[in-house]
């Protein structure tokens, strides 16, 4: 028995409803929806989600006549092509995007051929813990971050209900020009998984011995295991994808409780 995608549609609708109030639909701002692999684990806390912090320039539209339109190809919903188009555009593209360029991508690619091999893309999914961006370019503004944040929670929330992954995947966190100071993006997100408190650290790790304060941190709530780390951008990808590797192999062999 698979996952009902069209209740995760219903659920999700008034919830972007509740964004479009909150920036006024500007055409300016563009709307996003996480996408998933046709094979995601139908089980119970089975699978992994990764979430970035946002995209800009996506599939989005203020019009939810073509926003959840399961046949409009501009559509932002369950795209026919989602996750995969990640490998299609692995070294060329026609828009210009080639995802192997990207920091974020290498992660998520190198993390899931570890664990579901060369069709990874069929097993996981991926999202942004903001929905609402700039279309042209750039993350969100500071107002425009907590404008949306309650909403954004609430859409997280959903996303998290509905697929029942065991791992989340937080690659949101940011860091200053210092290039030091972590700057915090996703503590109210993953309190919102523990009735609005931050759980204790469960394991921590720090991956890069040039900045040891640059560290992947683990948490539990109840059978899921958050893994929470800084946005790739400018860091180094193979200490960044073996430490996450490592972190799971060691949940998955009973080492982390």
């Amino acid at each position: 028995m698979g996952h009902d995608i069209n209740k995760l549609k219903s659920q999700l609708i008034p919830l972007y409803t509740a964004l479009r109030n909150d920036c006024n639909a500007k055409d300016t701002l563009s709307p996003f929806i996480m996408q998933w692999g046709d094979k995601f684990p139908v089980n119970k806390n089975d699978g992994i989600i990764f979430y970035g912090r946002a995209t800009n320039g996506w599939y989005g539209t203020w019009d939810f006549d073509v926003l959840f339109n399961d046949n409009d190809e501009n559509r932002g919903w369950a795209r026919s092509n989602q996750m995969i188009w990640v490998e299609n555009q692995w070294t060329e593209s026609d828009n210009g995007y080639i995802a192997s360029e990207s920091q974020f991508w290498n992660i998520v690619k190198g993390v899931s051929v570890r664990f579901y091999g060369k069709e990874w893309f069929k097993f996981v999914a991926w999202s942004n813990i903001c929905k609402v961006a700039p279309e042209s370019n750039g993350n969100p503004s500071d107002s425009l971050f907590y404008k949306t944040l309650g909403n954004n929670i609430n859409v997280f929330r959903t996303e998290l209900d509905f697929w029942s992954p065991k791992y989340i995947i937080l690659l949101t966190d940011g860091m200053k020009k210092d290039k030091e100071t972590i700057i915090d993006w996703t503590s109210d997100y993953i309190s919102c998984l523990n009735n609005d408190v931050l759980p204790p650290i469960l394991y921590e790790k720090a991956w890069d011995d040039e900045y040891p304060n640059f560290k992947i941190r683990v948490y539990k709530i109840g059978d899921r295991y958050i893994i929470l780390s800084i946005h790739p951008q400018g860091r180094k990808v193979e200490l960044h994808k073996d430490a996450i590797i490592g972190i799971i192999e060691k949940i998955e062999q009973k080492r982390l409780l």
